[in-house]
């Protein structure tokens, strides 16, 4: 303990504080909104909607690249010549629906 230094509590390395950035500051200043319940932040939303257009782009790629007048999508965005193999690659998912797309 001859050893050790004995600092003055009140003195404090300026390494150890902390400057507040502007971002952070802001973000203290203000009040937490709550959310609604069951409500998603506006990017999910977004993209939900996005979804079946996307799987229809999909299935129209599929049908042009392997010449298939019909094919069905699920939602992971699988390709399918057949409903029933597209239901039963569904089943695993959760979200359950397929989608049938036509070539254009």
């Amino acid at each position: 303990m001859a050893n050790e230094e004995v600092k003055n509590p009140q003195e404090v390395p300026e390494e150890a504080v902390q400057d507040k950035t502007d971002e952070s500051m802001e973000q203290e200043a203000k009040p937490k909104e709550k959310a609604k319940e069951g409500a998603k932040p506006k990017s999910q939303k977004a993209a939900k909607a996005e979804a079946p257009s996307m799987l229809k782009a999909v299935g129209i790629e599929a049908c042009k690249r392997h010449s298939l007048p019909v094919v069905w999508v699920t939602d992971d965005g699988q390709c399918f010549p057949e409903q029933g193999d597209a239901k039963a690659h569904a089943v695993n998912l959760k979200n359950k629906g397929i989608i049938k797309v036509t070539a254009e």
